[in-house]
């Protein structure tokens, strides 16, 4: 009995060393899995915060797209208007020129007028050549002051024909 007594106490010794040694393996996969716990949570709130960073960030390039393409839309309306103005610039002009144009016809014409009538009164006798040449210096005198006088008012009202020159003597077409 006293073996079998001994034999049952180095049993349970036995049991209660393995007992104590699985304890301790269960102590110690019980802090490695609360290391992996802590280290995946530590990992998850990083990535949350690395999420959110990404968030912010992209919200941040579309706010940016965002005023971007309202430049963009702004400027192409801007551009859009400026095209328009100068077409409108342009017409005007283009109107300017063809008035001033017809101005010029206008006085060249009255000029070679005058001076065909100059011609005609010098095949006349002196003496009444000397009476008709006044008339007529009279005559061309005023109508160039008109003439002058036009072409003045139409350059104030039409500045762009202040550029302009006119040679009244040319045989080349204003148009031209």
């Amino acid at each position: 009995d006293r073996s079998t007594e001994i034999l049952r106490k180095e049993n349970i010794q036995k049991a209660i060393a393995e007992a104590d040694l699985e304890f301790l393996e269960v102590e110690r996969l019980r802090n490695s899995i609360k290391e992996l716990t802590a280290t995946q949570e530590k990992k998850a709130e990083d990535l949350k915060s690395k999420e959110y960073m990404h968030e912010k960030s992209i919200a941040s390039l579309e706010d940016e797209i965002s005023e971007t393409l309202a430049a963009i839309t702004e400027m192409e309306e801007t551009v859009a208007e400026f095209k328009d103005n100068c077409a409108k610039r342009e017409e005007k002009v283009a109107i300017e020129i063809e008035t001033a144009k017809k101005h010029s016809d206008l006085v060249r014409i009255a000029f070679e007028n005058a001076q065909k009538r100059a011609h005609e009164f010098a095949c006349v006798p002196d003496n009444e050549l000397q009476i008709q040449m006044k008339e007529l210096d009279s005559q061309e005198k005023e109508i160039i002051d008109d003439a002058e006088h036009k072409m003045a008012v139409l350059i104030e009202e039409e500045p762009i024909l202040n550029k302009m020159i006119f040679d009244y003597d040319s045989v080349t077409p204003l148009n031209d």
